[in-house]
């Protein structure tokens, strides 16, 4: 397994303060998932909605047209066809931002109120405050003393992202995530373009940011590398296998050592 040369919070705060000196203010972008919390709230969505969600008829061609674009599901519909999808998934066979895609297009036909709504209960059953990474609060709390913009760019659902991006100081106008395209008040059938998923965070981040100085990206998973790559000081926060494999195609990734957050376990 690849090491990566460690970094602690005060000489990477002292690096990126350098960095808005000579260039200022601009932007650190973080992957939310494992990066500013342990676990994926993308996966707490789905899986509760997997037990309790409504399928309701708008979802039947969203289903359909994942089906047919991993390979065709004939013969299952509805919740059975879903679950066969996530399975397929889990095991490495469903094109991974088509999984994505889909999981933010389920609620299709819910409106915004009732997403919210479960959302919340996701959350409340799996809150995030034991769940925080104590480097990457510290680094919020340094980009907002110094007017440095803080975006998270995620591949999970935007209502779960930007309800969990409350628990660590983030704006909903700071949070890129995987958004349904809404008829008025209700979710719809696909999703907006970019994916930020892979190349598609860059181009979201930058949709969004325009030419402003990437100082700083942190991700934890080999699909975080173009986000990494991306930035002037690329860092891991408790980097996952995949990523530490990817290393060699992100010149000076670092590692962030991990601080505890108070009330936190990992």
């Amino acid at each position: 397994m690849t090491e990566l040369p460690p970094i602690a919070v005060p000489e990477l705060i002292a690096r990126l303060d350098a960095l808005v000196a000579a260039h200022g203010p601009g932007v650190v972008a973080f992957d939310g998932d494992c990066t500013f919390w342990s676990g994926d709230v993308g996966d707490d969505f789905l899986h509760a909605f997997l037990e309790r969600g409504e399928l309701r008829p708008e979802a039947a061609p969203v289903l359909a047209r994942a089906a047919a674009r991993s390979g065709g599901d004939e013969g299952l519909a509805g919740r059975a066809l879903l679950r066969r999808l996530v399975l397929r998934y889990e095991e490495g066979s469903l094109d991974e931002e088509l999984f994505y895609e889909l999981t933010a297009v389920v609620c299709a036909g819910w409106a915004r109120h009732e997403v919210d709504a479960f959302v919340r209960q996701v959350l409340a059953a799996v809150p995030l405050a034991p769940r925080l990474h104590g480097e990457a609060m510290a680094l919020v709390g340094w980009a907002r003393e110094r007017g440095v913009a803080v975006r998270i760019v995620s591949a999970s659902p935007a209502p779960v992202v930007v309800l969990a991006a409350e628990a660590v100081g983030v704006r909903p106008d700071e949070v890129i995530a995987v958004t349904a395209e809404a008829h008025g008040e209700v979710t719809g059938t696909a999703a907006r373009r970019p994916i930020p998923y892979g190349p598609g965070k860059v181009e979201a981040l930058r949709g969004q940011v325009g030419s402003a100085p990437l100082h700083a990206a942190f991700g934890d998973n080999r699909f975080d590398v173009d986000l990494l790559r991306a930035a002037t000081v690329p860092v891991a926060i408790r980097p996952k296998a995949r990523l530490r494999a990817a290393a060699s195609l992100v010149p000076g990734l670092l590692e962030l050592r991990p601080v505890d957050f108070p009330g936190s376990r990992h």
